[in-house]
């Protein structure tokens, strides 16, 4: 098609947006397919058009931004527009800033023009970041004559581009890694073109290897340097990956698992059902099948936790697991002991840790009629329970400098985990991610959003890095619980108004309201199950398919197992 007509560059906006960990693959060289087989979605875009001759300064710098809205390749029409040693310079992978709204265009002198923008959201190595509210911002690019026609100089590092285009060219999806132990895949979402050859995109991407800010939590097991040796090809729903030399020197282990990288990231896309890896043109997987299905080795699917669906919670009586049936009290010490006020349940369902309700002692029990509760660590105000795959315990000792963050486990001394950005802080609630490698905190009404590094010779050696708060437009936050991989639920209890359970997609950067519930006090949430909450009364509340909230019970600190 050609262009859409955008004079004057007026575009409409609306988007709720959160901070994400996403990234555009289009960093290094994009490889394009020769016939591509892969099946396209049909996409009506637009084909940006060349600078006008005898195009005034903001004429040219109009056309370079609504160049810029449409995805294309190396973005050489963008690239018309600019002067010949900023078009050698400019590299639009560098990142992509996103703004709503119409940007203002005005001359501020001869060969001078000045863009002004409301920056919503950027997208570069840490991934998709939203942007906090400030004021509109001022890109001031010079022009230079180049053979009678006006020409940028400077143009803005990478891409800028509206939210509704940026949401028109570009589609969310997952790479896959693995925790640092190779036991579960982590994804990491990114943004590809809704044009281009999808399979080619993503496997480029995944070769290229996590965004900045996870790396450090996360591991692959493709070999340094391995790329695509020819585009993806995708002929009767079989995608065959054809990896450079260096995916040879994978040791057999490896070359299984870049298998189920591969298979996992290509599974998002229609029409794959079966994925083949080569390399020098020879099968990789010497002595297995020359492909795989997709759906391949789903144990090390990021969703998959024993019994997920048990809600456990502190009744009158002690610890109960709440059934079709109603509440149940747990085997063992826990479910007569009174006063629990916080419990974690650990992702086997066969032991509880829990705090008394003076806050002091952090205790254990398995769900054994002869075991014997164990007191595994003390504090000033013990809060927020979080058992992790890996058996630690998190927890959160709220004193009066400031709040600790602890990590136990059954036989070991509890340490303090170091976070940097904590000190000082109130931290109300601590939640570690299914896969174990992003946490995340409700503090001082925030939400803050870190990795944890892990010492694989040490497990519970663990330190917090890389957090940074997610923008919630002011929204104040007092709980947090993973309701998958990449969502959150959080708990908004802005003064004076009923509390609203919200489900974050870090992925595709949404707030989505799960309807307001007078009284809520704390929530859990687990994948593909209903959110819970407890009421200040001592009520719990899930809520269906529906959405509507129903009673289950009456308890307190409602939790999912991990």
């Amino acid at each position: 098609m050609g262009s859409r007509g955008r004079t004057g560059l007026a575009f409409v906006i609306s988007a709720a947006v959160l901070t994400g960990c996403a990234g555009i693959p289009t960093s290094g060289s994009v490889v394009e397919g020769d016939p591509v087989l892969e099946p396209q979605p049909q996409y009506a875009g637009f084909e940006p058009d060349p600078p006008v001759p005898g195009a005034d300064e903001v004429g040219i710098v109009a056309g370079f931004v609504d160049a810029m809205a449409s995805y294309e390749r190396d973005y050489q029409t963008a690239r018309e527009f600019l002067a010949a040693d900023a078009t050698a310079s400019w590299n639009p992978a560098d990142n992509t800033t996103i703004y709503d709204s119409a940007p203002t265009i005005v001359q501020t002198a001869r060969g001078a023009v000045r863009v002004t923008i409301t920056v919503v959201a950027t997208v570069g190595p840490d991934g998709y970041v939203k942007a906090p509210l400030s004021p509109p911002k001022d890109l001031d690019l010079t022009l230079e004559q180049v053979d009678g026609e006006w020409r940028i100089s400077n143009p803005p590092s990478g891409i800028i581009v509206s939210d509704l285009d940026f949401a028109n060219e570009f589609e969310p999806y997952n790479l896959y890694f693995f925790d640092p132990a190779f036991e579960k895949l982590v994804p990491d979402p990114v943004f590809l073109p809704v044009r281009g050859s999808r399979a080619t995109l993503l496997a480029e991407a995944l070769l290229r290897g996590p965004s900045r800010w996870l790396a450090p939590a996360v591991a692959t097991a493709f070999p340094p340097e391995t790329g695509l040796g020819v585009p993806v090809r995708v002929d009767s729903e079989r995608a065959t990956v054809e990896l450079t030399s260096q995916a040879r020197t994978g040791t057999p282990d490896q070359v299984r698992l870049m298998g189920v990288q591969l298979a996992w990231a290509l599974s998002q896309l229609d029409g794959i059902q079966q994925v083949s890896v080569t390399s020098d043109g020879r099968p990789l997987m010497a002595g297995e099948a020359t492909s795989m299905p997709v759906d391949s080795y789903p144990e090390y699917s990021p969703n998959v936790v024993p019994r997920r669906s048990d809600l456990y919670a502190a009744a009158e009586s002690g610890l109960v697991v709440i059934g079709d049936s109603g509440p149940v009290p747990v085997p063992g010490p826990l479910g007569s002991t009174t006063g629990i006020r916080e419990i974690a349940v650990n992702v086997d369902v066969n032991r509880a840790a829990t705090v008394d309700s003076t806050g002091e002692r952090l205790i254990w029990a398995p769900f054994e009629s002869e075991a014997v509760p164990t007191v595994l660590a003390t504090g000033t105000n013990l809060v927020s329970l979080s058992w992790d795959r890996t058996n630690l315990i998190w927890a959160v000792d709220q004193a009066a400098g400031g709040s600790r963050l602890i990590v136990c486990e059954p036989g070991r001394e509890p340490a303090t985990v170091a976070a940097a950005g904590l000190d000082g802080r109130r931290v109300d609630d601590v939640a570690v991610s299914l896969d174990g490698t992003r946490v995340a905190f409700a503090s001082e009404g925030d939400v803050l959003l870190g990795i944890v590094l892990r010492d694989p010779e040490r497990p519970e050696n663990v330190q917090i890095d890389a957090l940074h708060p997610l923008a919630l437009d002011g929204r104040r936050v007092t709980d947090v619980s993973w309701a998958g991989p990449t969502t959150l639920a959080v708990l908004v209890q802005a003064e004076g108004a009923v509390p609203e359970p919200y489900r974050v997609e870090l992925a595709q950067s949404l707030a989505k309201p799960a309807g307001s519930v007078p009284g809520a006090d704390t929530l859990t949430a687990s994948p593909g199950q209903g959110l819970v909450v407890s009421t200040v009364d001592g009520t719990l509340l899930r809520q269906a398919a529906n959405l509507e909230w129903t009673e289950i019970g009456d308890a307190t600190a409602p939790a999912y197992p991990g």
